[in-house]
């Protein structure tokens, strides 16, 4: 990388953008343009592809198509394209926008056929991706520059265009940029003129979501800081346990990341028992922007243990069981014995067992989807103990082999709510949904629509104490014990934070769609929440709607009452959502054998807590 050292000279996003990103809002009318390609000539002038989008309330969108050049101070308008399609309208865009003949695109590799860009002396052609930009000849790939090390912050190249021997002109977006394209001039510099850069590994076993776009921002914040990411799922090919084994083994060997993702399949109490992760405390308490009091307290206490805190996320979003208050009360976590005492009580419908979750449930999808959810809530994986040979969790499988089999030609069940399809929640037909929180809003879309009245948070049931509410990390982070980097691997794990800021901030909600962890961001989450029901996306009004599409604009706004009750279930994590692959599959193939016949439920606990009580042995 030294030898092509490439850094980031010149963002031209100022100097260019303003000539051709036009914004204009009057009293019911909005005007937006953007370019959508881009090339540049060799006397410097730059052409481009400017599509410009007027929005009224009283007219449909009105889409303008141009091909314009920028030659210093003036704009000239080219051609006109709006009714023709650029990829096959070769006159009007031939001339401005070069690509490769049928011939020439023969003979490049099949594993690089797309994102190619022109070549020039030294190469045929260029190949790039999100990371890299690569030179050709006779099909020998160079790396020319790596983009993550010269600082280009983008997380999806659209075009890498060779001006010189000595630059590139790269265009791309963020996710932070909402799409809109962002223009660089990456210039190739000197080693000796390359700053010095602290080293920080970061491992992750597949790809965690906006992870690559993260550290793209990271290396422009902290340019004194140079990332090394491994990822060990390297493609579709690779199977989860395969990728884990490798990380495993590069541990064993001694190579040791900074910085690591913490999945739930991963063996996290035995990392923690095994001394490998570092406690964050210390990192928190000694940092000049952060103290223990700007997170949410409830899930900091989720995530420790013996005190400790030995990894962190930067959003979140809130599992439990939900039902009605008139039905289970206002106390939340009940055990299963209650909760189907409480579903006996209710009259009108056929069977209170089987509607308990809805007649949708048969035990398969039972054990499958919520069983084994359950199942977590009895079994301490740090101290490599569980509790399974308890009358709550036989009371589990009893209720479990009462359900219907499952029928030859079923559906794949869907946990969810379909507006227009069902009144089971408000005729209790079916008395508990599994519902995740991501936004402060579900709580007004499951009271005023789903369930029709007040709700409960009924956690889930557990031997290990505690409300059984769950808390499940986006991007959860740990540091290595062994960190050859640690300082540097703080400021990787805490600049995610403020990296979910600017979203909030600026869009009015965090990167991922769910919650904040800061207490500053949750606040103002909350506030957004209450907010009439319309987005704004290029200027264009359209109603608010949830995760299933359903249209939520005659549904009330959020109020203090609805956002104080979402803060209570935030009071109410307890746990962290993680898997236990091996005792999962134990537990489905011993749930079969008891619907099976021959078995009781006590029978099947003994036999699921002596194979899980071996296996966490065996691994502690």
């Amino acid at each position: 990388v030294l030898e092509n050292s490439y850094l980031l000279k010149t963002d031209l996003s100022g100097e260019v953008m303003e000539k051709i990103l036009l914004y204009s809002e009057a009293e019911g009318q909005v005007e937006f343009s953007f370019y959508s390609d881009i090339s540049i000539a060799e006397d410097g002038t730059i052409y481009l592809v400017r599509v410009t989008v007027k929005n009224s309330d009283s007219e449909e969108s009105v889409t303008k198509t141009e091909i314009v050049s920028i030659e210093g101070e003036t704009q000239t308008v080219l051609a006109d394209v709006s009714e023709r399609l650029l990829e096959t309208d070769a006159d009007a865009i031939s001339i401005y926008f070069s690509d490769f003949t049928e011939n020439e695109k023969k003979s490049i590799p099949d594993d690089i056929d797309l994102n190619i860009a022109d070549g020039d002396d030294r190469y045929e052609y260029y190949s790039y991706s999100n990371s890299s930009i690569y030179g050709y000849n006779d099909d020998v790939r160079m790396l020319v520059a790596d983009l993550s090390a010269s600082g280009v912050p983008l997380s999806d190249i659209t075009r890498v265009i060779p001006v010189s021997d000595t630059q590139f002109l790269i265009t791309g977006y963020t996710q932070n940029t909402i799409g809109f394209n962002k223009l660089y001039m990456l210039t190739k510099v000197a080693p000796e003129d390359v700053p010095d850069k602290s080293i920080i590994t970061v491992a992750a076993i597949a790809e965690p979501i906006y992870f690559d776009d993260y550290i793209k921002e990271f290396s422009l914040t902290h340019p004194y800081f140079q990332v090394e990411y491994k990822q060990y799922a390297v493609d579709s090919n690779t199977t989860y346990d395969q990728a884990l084994t490798a990380f495993n083994n590069d541990i064993i060997a001694g190579n040791i990341p900074d910085v690591i993702v913490i999945e739930p399949e991963m063996p996290y109490g035995n990392y923690v028992s095994k001394g490998m992760l570092a406690d964050l405390y210390p990192f928190i308490d000694e940092d000049p922007d952060y103290s223990r009091e700007d997170f949410l307290e409830p899930l900091l206490k989720a995530f420790e243990t013996d005190g400790k805190l030995y990894s962190i996320t930067s959003a979140f979003y809130v599992e439990t069981l939900v039902g009605k208050t008139s039905i289970f009360g206002e106390n939340g976590r009940q055990s299963f014995e209650e909760l189907q005492a409480s579903a006996a009580n209710i009259t009108g419908t056929e069977s209170p067992y089987a509607t308990l979750f809805g007649k949708g449930i048969d035990r398969d999808v039972f054990t499958e989807r919520i069983l084994i959810r359950m199942a977590r809530g009895f079994i301490d994986d740090v101290n490599g103990v569980c509790s399974f040979e308890t009358p709550e969790f036989i009371s589990l499988l009893e209720f479990s082999k009462s359900l219907p089999a499952p029928a030859p030609d079923a559906e794949p069940y869907q946990f969810r709510f379909i507006p227009g399809e069902t009144n089971d929640y408000k005729t209790d037909k079916a008395l508990i949904e599994l519902w995740n929180f991501s936004d402060f809003r579900h709580i007004v879309s499951l009271e005023k629509t789903e369930f029709g009245e007040p709700v409960t948070f009924l956690g889930f049931p557990n031997e290990m104490g505690g409300s059984g509410v769950i808390a499940r990390p986006i991007l959860e982070t740990a540091i290595m014990a062994k960190a050859q980097n640690p300082d540097g691997a703080w400021e990787f794990v805490k600049g995610h934070f403020s990296y979910g800021n600017f979203w909030i901030e600026s869009m009015g909600y965090p990167p991922m769609g769910t919650f904040p962890t800061l207490m500053s961001e949750l606040n103002i989450t909350a506030e957004n929440a209450t907010i009439p029901p319309y987005e704004t996306w290029y200027g264009e009004r359209k109603p608010r709607v949830n995760w299933l599409i359903a249209d939520l604009s005659n549904q009330p706004d959020n109020t203090e009452a609805d956002n104080a009750k979402m803060f209570k279930l935030f009071d109410s994590i307890d746990g962290i959502h993680r898997t236990i692959p091996a005792i999962q599959n134990i537990i489905k193939e011993e749930t079969a054998a008891y619907y099976a016949g021959g078995k009781t439920a006590e029978d099947t606990a003994a036999i699921i807590q002596n194979r899980a009580t071996t296996y966490l042995e065996e691994t502690k």
